[in-house]
């Protein structure tokens, strides 16, 4: 493989996969500061049984992860790049 592209796939590489561990680290500060957590809806079955404080702590949890998976999903082509680059 040519020297310059194996240094440009793994400078870009890094730079994808840092950008969505980056992502997946500043999750809660992104879920509190645009209110995600609020948009998220609870299973009926859940609803009944949940305490308000329980539900609101679900609720943050839960777009917490779907942010954190969000940050994954940006950061496997990233990871790839890098095994590729690497090896």
């Amino acid at each position: 493989m040519n020297p310059t592209l194996e240094l440009l796939l793994r400078i870009l590489g890094l730079v994808i996969a840092a950008g969505g561990l980056v992502v997946v680290y500043m999750a809660p500060r992104i879920v509190d500061q645009k209110g995600l957590a609020a948009r998220k809806k609870l299973p009926p079955d859940m609803d009944e049984m949940m305490t308000p404080e329980e539900k609101d702590k679900y609720r943050r949890d839960s777009a917490i992860l779907d942010i954190k998976l969000r940050g994954l999903l940006l950061a496997a082509p990233g990871f790839a790049l890098i095994l590729i680059a690497f090896s």
